[in-house]
């Protein structure tokens, strides 16, 4: 019921009206409707007010016939009349209502109050909007929420409200504080969408007669993972991934693919048609899941060698010369076969590979660098070989002595270091090699390398004659050995005890068998000794020299003269083609025209192992060296040398008559060494032969 308009009808009479009683009266309501339907009024509740006077009266009927008059008694008293009348249905809901006023005058007459019944609007429920879309959303994610207000826009309250849903409810997650609507009221419905699948999903609300809908995409999740095989890394949607990553994406997202090869690599290709060929970087529209493999292949593989500080290596990676390598990192293309040779200076000796090389008597290593590799070389010092300066007094005696003439005479090691040495003798019983079981490695006192093995020194395979003594100085003489070119037992003076008999001898200046087998000395005689320090196992490192050196090397094929000078240079390339070596290699001979060519010329030669071999007057080493790297005994080479001075052009008896036959030719011995090797050249018979110095470019 309302009553909207009394209080303000009441406030007026007690403010407006002076309170002046009139006496009783009879108050008469006509009541009418506005022309509309009132078939359906079953009940007028009619009130009134003057004053502090209140009036209520009920009027039901099952049919009322308008107009229909109403009394009500009140005191009649100068005022404002107010009268509401409220209309309700059979079930007792309000259908209209009517208000009137009237001033009450100081008259006897009654009044008379005329109300018109108004039809009330019923409750209706407007939504706004009635559709609309929401934002797309990944499948699992949830969007912003869509809010949609509901408004009565009738004069009477809505019944209690109830949502009513359908479609893909599923995908919405829906609130409302809407339970009953008061008159111009509202209220809010809340939707979130949550995709539980992709595509276009939709869902319908109804509350109080209002119809609304929401709609909304739900984007589909991919995985997109990315492998790399190789040595590179791939770039994508925030990720850098060097191995394996993977990441979620929604259905139709444009990925990009950047592939960047690592230093010394190269981008081979993906694994996904969207990217052919070797194109690094790819766009991808993602829609499905997405393996991807980014191959990369290295090039170039990083090879390490560590030479520990004390001495290097030289590499041979099959384009070029051997070139040093000192505690470097070198970068090979892959495949290909590395060879490392241990090189240094003559004061250390090699001791071993460690690494991906390994081994305790390799004199080199070839690795194919099919991956990164590592090799370490370990070094230890060389042990110390001379002659002694001065014949050991009063004759060897004995074994024991022999050893201690050594160790006074040898040098001394630093503090706390011992250094030890023994002679190089041979009993009836005791090769002289057995008393170097394990010792390897041989310098000179000027620290070049001398000997690398006890197996190299018995075959007289020496990188140079031990023919310097304790004090620095050239000793070419005769030494007691007691040993044979073989390493058996020669003549040893009763065991050294003796003065009577004879004992074999070597020579210092030999690098050849002649070093311990190359004549025979009486046992009174001055004996001298070689000795030999026992205190290291150092195989002989290469000693290195410069590229620019010429090469040379001794032929294994004898050269007859009356074959004539093409031969001899025919006979030079031949072997060298056949050890590969590069470049033009011919006879080093000298003619009656022009002198032997590095006698002649202040140049520098080396051996094919890259020692040296001829330094401006002289030979550093022997030269018994062939192309394959052999050594020769103590065989005869043609040099064609004037007999004095060295450096002039030999005449038709030291030429073989320009090696075109002749009676004739100077030759020296391949295992001399230094001066010797000129002061001991001879004149040989041509038709006996002798082998060739065959010399050749710089590596």
């Amino acid at each position: 019921m309302r009553f909207l308009a009394l209080p303000c009808l009441l406030c007026l009479a007690v403010v407006a009206c002076a309170p002046r009683d009139l006496g009783p009266s009879t108050l008469t309501v006509t009541v009418r409707t506005n022309g509309g339907t009132s078939d359906d009024i079953a009940r007028l509740e009619v009130s009134t007010a003057l004053g502090k006077q209140t009036n209520a009266q009920t009027v039901e009927s099952r049919a009322f016939a308008f107009p229909v008059t109403v009394t009500a008694a009140l005191r009649r008293e100068a005022g404002t009349l107010g009268v509401s009348v409220l209309a309700f249905d059979a079930d007792g809901k309000q259908v209209d209502e009517g208000h009137a006023s009237v001033a009450v005058e100081a008259s006897n007459a009654a009044p008379t109050v005329d109300v018109r019944l108004q039809r009330l609007t019923p409750a209706r429920v407007v939504a706004s909007p009635q559709w609309q879309l929401a934002l797309a959303t990944r499948v699992g994610e949830s969007a912003e929420p869509v809010t949609v207000d509901l408004l009565n826009g009738g004069a009477v309250a809505t019944e209690p409200l109830t949502l009513m849903l359908s479609g893909d409810v599923d995908d919405f997650w829906v609130t409302s504080d809407c339970a009953q609507l008061e008159p111009h009221a509202t209220c809010t419905v809340s939707l979130t969408f949550q995709p539980t699948v992709d595509g276009r999903r939709r869902i319908e609300g109804t509350m109080g007669g209002a119809s609304f809908a929401v709609e909304a995409d739900g984007l589909a999740l991919h995985s997109v993972s990315v492998s790399v095989e190789g040595d590179g890394r791939v770039d994508f949607f925030g990720n850098s991934c060097p191995g394996t990553c993977s990441t979620i994406v929604p259905h139709g997202q444009l990925v990009t693919l950047q592939a960047t090869a690592a230093a010394h690599s190269a981008f081979k290709g993906w694994s996904i048609p969207e990217c052919p060929g070797l194109v690094q970087t790819c766009l991808v529209a993602v829609d499905r899941a997405l393996e991807v493999k980014a191959t990369f292949e290295r090039y170039e593989h990083r090879l390490t060698v560590l030479g520990n500080a004390r001495g290097f290596a030289m590499l041979d990676v099959g384009t070029g010369p051997l070139f040093p390598c000192v505690d470097c990192d070198v970068w090979i293309p892959v495949g290909r076969t590395v060879r490392i040779v241990p090189a240094s200076g003559e004061h250390v000796g090699f001791s071993r590979f460690a690494g991906d090389c390994s081994g305790e008597d390799a004199t080199q290593c070839a690795l194919q660098m099919t991956q990164a590799r590592s090799v370490e070389l370990q070094w230890s010092t060389l042990n110390y070989a001379f002659v002694t300066s001065e014949p050991i007094d009063g004759g060897i005696r004995s074994l024991a002595q022999a050893d201690a003439h050594c160790q006074t005479l040898g040098p001394t090691a630093p503090t706390p270091q011992v250094f030890h040495y023994r002679a190089f003798l041979s009993t009836s019983t005791v090769p002289a090699a057995s008393r170097f079981a394990g010792v390897r490695g041989w310098q000179l006192r000027n620290r070049k390398a001398a000997a690398d093995s006890l197996a190299s020194m018995l075959q007289g395979n020496l990188v140079r004659a031990i023919d310097l003594n304790e004090d620095f100085g050239p000793q070419d003489t005769s030494i007691a050995t007691g040993t044979l070119a073989d390493g058996g037992v020669g003549q040893t003076c009763d065991d050294w005890t003796s003065t009577s008999g004879d004992y074999t001898a070597g020579r210092s200046a030999m690098a050849g068998p002649g070093f311990t087998e190359n004549s025979v000395e009486s046992c009174a005689g001055p004996q001298r000794l070689l000795c030999l320090q026992t205190d290291f196992r150092s195989s002989l490192p290469l000693y290195v020299v410069a590229n620019n050196y010429l090469r040379v090397f001794t032929s294994e094929q004898i050269f007859f003269p009356a074959d004539g000078r093409a031969a001899a240079d025919a006979i030079c390339a031949a072997e060298a083609s056949a050890a590969a070596l590069k470049g033009i290699f011919r006879s080093a001979l000298g003619t009656t025209v022009e002198a032997m060519p590095f006698v002649a010329a202040p140049v520098q030669v080396m051996r094919v192992d890259r020692n040296y071999g001829w330094q401006f007057d002289r030979n550093e080493a022997a030269l018994n060296l062939t192309a394959r790297g052999g050594y020769l005994g103590t065989v005869p080479v043609w040099l064609g040398v004037a007999a004095s001075p060295f450096a002039d052009a030999g005449t038709a008896e030291d030429t073989c008559a320009d090696w075109s036959g002749g009676t004739t030719g100077r030759a020296s011995l391949a295992t001399l060494q230094g001066e010797p090797f000129l002061d001991h050249a001879t004149l040989r018979p041509c038709d006996a032969g002798a082998h060739l110095l065959c010399l050749g470019p710089p590596p």
